[in-house]
């Protein structure tokens, strides 16, 4: 074939072919394999894995969208956010000193989508957040009076958030 002597291993197998000479067969046929719609068992397994890990991620998606964390309201500045949180202490320690924080609602990432297309009307900047206008006031007035945030107790709540001013349902 060539000056190279057979390499041990391919000659073990049944080959009489130099390393290089090898790999350039294997090359050859893997390619007319792919081209023919042929498959190898190896080239299966991948498929089957890959469609496994893809499955595995859209049922982690659909989980997380579905799971029950907190849709939470604040007012930064002039402007107000809805957000999406599973630990709310730790995204709220990411705000400003001057963030108020105004209701909170169980909910799921599919509600914060919700109320984001229900308020998109005054919609600034991103799509979390918002100028002031009445329907945006009303929702959060009724959701901080219905108290929907039950796990809130404020004396507690303030010290695990001094950087947040937690603003009552009275809040205007």
């Amino acid at each position: 074939m060539c000056e190279h002597d057979a390499d041990r291993a391919i000659v073990d197998a049944g080959g009489q072919y130099c390393r290089m000479h090898a790999l350039l067969v294997w090359t050859i046929i893997d390619n007319e394999m792919r081209e023919s719609g042929m498959s190898t068992p190896n080239s299966r397994m991948q498929e089957e894995l890959a469609a496994q890990k893809a499955e595995e991620r859209k049922a982690a998606a659909e989980e997380k969208r579905n799971r029950q964390d907190y849709v939470y309201y604040l007012r930064v500045g002039a402007h107000f956010k809805i957000g999406f949180a599973s630990n709310l202490e730790q995204r709220l320690a990411s705000y400003p000193p001057d963030t108020e924080l105004l209701a909170v609602e169980v909910g799921t990432l599919q509600l914060e989508t919700e109320r984001h297309r229900e308020f998109k009307h005054s919609r600034i900047a991103g799509r979390e957040w918002y100028r002031p206008n009445p329907a945006l006031d009303h929702h959060i007035r009724i959701v901080a009076e219905n108290k929907r945030h039950t796990w809130w107790e404020e004396s507690e709540w303030r010290r695990k958030t001094e950087r947040v001013k937690v603003v009552p349902h009275n809040w205007q």
